[in-house]
């Protein structure tokens, strides 16, 4: 019996967008289908005619939303196109000098992505370069107040 791999190729691409949801420095748990999966990941918005090319030659397709429709981001059109790996990329400033700031939704990124195609073509961010830095700051959640009553010490 022969078993038979698809092989992939991997070749280096550079790629420039808007960050959405960069967990560049922390990998992001998520769990699809039972499956949980710990990836570094982000979305890239892409509205660059250069950058949208060099995603079609490589047969990258944008991100769809589970209806089928591509996915979007109000406050910065363009295509959406999901970039994930399992190993921590650099992320560099301008300067090309290492950082560990926080990168916030709108942040203009330039990217190196490894390319490997097989049954889908993935994009895997090598090098994050942070070209305008949007800094993300968490939002404090509003305290809820709780409509409860304290139970009477016989209740249990």
């Amino acid at each position: 019996m022969t078993n038979t791999f698809k092989s992939k190729e991997k070749e280096i691409i550079q790629l420039t967008g808007i960050a959405m949801y960069a967990n560049v420095h922390t990998p992001r748990t998520s769990s699809f289908k039972g499956v949980e999966k710990t990836a570094y990941e982000m979305d890239l918005v892409v509205t660059d005619t250069a950058t949208l090319a060099t995603l079609k030659a490589v047969g990258a397709k944008p991100r769809k939303t589970e209806d089928g429709e591509l996915r979007a981001y109000p406050d910065f059109p363009g295509k959406v196109f999901k970039l994930s790996t399992k190993f921590k990329p650099t992320v560099v400033d301008a300067s090309l000098e290492a950082t560990e700031a926080l990168i916030g939704n709108g942040s203009t990124v330039t990217v190196e992505a490894g390319v490997y195609r097989g049954v889908s073509t993935v994009l895997n961010p090598l090098t994050v370069r942070v070209d305008k830095l949007v800094e993300y700051v968490a939002k404090e959640k509003e305290a809820r107040q709780t409509t409860l009553k304290p139970l009477d010490s016989g209740a249990f």
